[in-house]
């Protein structure tokens, strides 16, 4: 079996290349992919898939027949950043897929291909799913709204995710917490504005974020364990358009990442008292915004399943159990609350080469039919294997 979906996947290798070098070129952001949307869907209309919409622009379709149903994802958009590569194919826009998510749905359009070939063999049914904004942290959240989960019942999903900082063609799985907690905090700070030779007729903002950030990175940096960390990442800082004026208001936003809950949650309650103590002490107020996404967890029982399969077909030798999550943070998480998910890495480059989302990253191509084999093989054989249970 795994030779005969390793040998259709090969066959199938240029056009899974052809489908990532398209839409590679053509990157669209957000929840907003209709290009991207429509060009997956009239390639699974080609393979002889029956597609379905769920939501805007998210695209659902099923292979088989009753029994239990396993689902694979894939992902449509691309990072508001500008690719600087000099590959033939790179973007034509200002936007760059710098994730991945142009490997991750060409290589599930070839599993569309490979399992639609063998509907009849398959002992349950597989649900394909491409989602937008997965890098807004809502598009799987936003599906499962519409119904993904249901019609048919999902029991079980499954996803790899590129990475291009290692080894190409190996295979990486983390049982447990896989992808970290991600809490985005955005805090406006409104302080009183005026001319910059008068400053004790003002309340400064940006003295009040400047004392907010150092409090802000002192607590995270100093009260959490090394052994199990929190990260924050403050990206935004500052406010006002003059230098001879002092602003009325001025903006604070940045990242943290955890993969404790107990932890996120105290961190979260110190980013708050830091925001009111800088603010009480200069007699500004603010607002705070959070936008979360859970962390992502690995079912440990599927994860068991999954790497015996994965196994299989790569090779024991290509396939590696890791000790430590990514701090990276996965919309797929919000599946993973719902049904026993796995979430496994797949390496497209070799360690020390550029990471997911710089703007230089390159992806290997030569093993991305392996990548759509190994969905296929574990897809279907964990379909066989849960008939005998």
């Amino acid at each position: 079996m795994k030779n005969e979906f390793i040998k259709a996947a090969k066959h199938l290798e240029p056009q899974i290349i052809r489908d990532r070098r398209h839409i590679h070129q053509y990157p669209e952001v957000g929840m907003e992919v209709p290009n991207t949307y429509a060009y997956v869907k009239e390639r699974l209309e080609q393979i002889g898939c029956e597609t379905i919409d769920c939501g805007k622009y998210g695209i659902v379709t099923t292979i088989g027949n009753g029994g239990k149903t396993i689902l694979l994802r894939a992902e449509l958009d691309a990072l508001p950043t500008k690719e600087e590569t000099d590959i033939p194919f790179r973007s034509q826009n200002g936007n760059g897929h710098l994730c991945g998510h142009d490997i991750h749905t060409a290589m599930l359009l070839g599993v569309a291909k490979i399992l639609k070939d063998r509907e009849e063999n398959l002992k349950g049914t597989i649900k394909l799913m491409f989602q937008p904004g997965e890098e807004l942290g809502i598009g799987a959240k936003v599906m499962i709204e519409h119904g993904v989960l249901e019609n048919p019942k999902v029991d079980a999903c499954l996803a790899i995710h590129m990475m291009p900082d290692e080894r190409n063609g190996h295979f990486f799985l983390k049982k447990g917490i896989t992808c970290a907690y991600l809490d985005g905090f955005m805090i406006e700070v409104t302080g009183k504005g005026g001319h910059g030779s008068r400053p004790e007729e003002t309340i400064d903002p940006l003295n009040v974020v400047v004392d907010m950030y150092s409090m802000i990175k002192g607590v995270v940096d100093r009260e959490t364990s090394a052994f199990n960390p929190a990260v924050c990442t403050i990206g935004v800082l500052g406010g006002g358009s003059a230098a001879n004026v002092i602003p009325q208001k001025a903006v604070l936003e940045g990242t943290l990442r955890c993969c404790d809950s107990k932890i996120r949650e105290r961190m979260i309650d110190r980013i708050i008292i830091c925001a009111n103590a800088a603010c009480q002490a200069a007699g500004a107020t603010h607002s705070l915004k959070l936008i979360s996404t859970p962390g992502m967890y690995s079912d440990p029982g599927l994860c068991d399943d999954m790497k015996d399969f994965v196994c299989e077909i790569n090779g024991a030798e290509k396939v590696a159990e890791v000790e430590l999550p990514l701090l990276g943070s996965e919309d797929l998480s919000y599946i993973s609350e719902k049904v026993p998910t796995m979430l496994m890495w797949m390496g497209a480059g070799d360690v020390g080469a550029p990471t997911s989302h710089s703007a230089d990253v390159y992806f290997e191509e030569n093993y991305l039919y392996m990548g759509s084999a190994t969905l296929a093989y574990c897809a279907a054989k964990w379909l066989e294997s849960s008939c005998r249970e």
